[in-house]
């Protein structure tokens, strides 16, 4: 074969040869918790001691301010007349039992919630369980989440999958823009 014809072969393998090789593995990142406190047995203590913290089975009043609670609160369990809460964290269990909240606020994963009554809820975040003996009105977005209340609830609107809303009104107002929701 002359050095002409040894060349066109050798080109032509190379490029049947990159038409064969693997493609580059498909790499999915989740995101981290890091940014987020995560709760954890043991506690570390405050940088500025400025009070005693709370006993952690200890239910903190409300006192008819707005509160926010994460993995880092004093407390998870919270009673009284309440304007707002929200909850911020991953992982976390909250006793809201003994409160009577306005506006009810959770963001997170794998958030487990019992509260007594609000008129508001939103939840944001993806396998969660949220208990209600009262509860008007529910926003929620994302999947995999429950929410159960005793009392009729006036209002749903689900944007997500494979959710569950239990104890809705008969002439409750329902927006499912997702699949395979259960809402009843």
């Amino acid at each position: 074969m002359t050095r002409r014809a040894h060349l066109a072969v050798l080109v032509a393998s190379a490029a049947i040869l990159s038409g064969c090789a693997a493609p580059d593995p498909v790499v999915t990142r989740l995101p981290s918790d890091e940014a987020r406190p995560v709760p954890s047995a043991t506690s570390s203590p405050p940088a500025t001691p400025t009070a005693a913290p709370a006993d952690p089975g200890t239910a903190q009043d409300c006192a008819g301010a707005p509160l926010t609670l994460t993995a880092g609160s004093p407390s998870l369990a919270v009673r009284g007349d309440c304007p707002s809460v929200q909850v911020q964290g991953n992982d976390l269990a909250v006793d809201l039992s003994a409160a009577d909240i306005d506006v009810l606020g959770i963001e997170g994963d794998r958030v487990t919630v019992t509260v007594g009554e609000t008129d508001s809820l939103t939840l944001v975040g993806n396998d969660s369980t949220v208990t209600a003996r009262d509860l008007d009105d529910l926003i929620m977005t994302g999947d995999r989440n429950t929410v159960t209340a005793t009392d009729s609830i006036d209002a749903v609107t689900v944007d997500g999958n494979d959710n569950v809303v239990r104890g809705i009104d008969d002439d409750a107002v329902i927006s499912d823009g997702g699949a395979r929701n259960s809402i009843q």
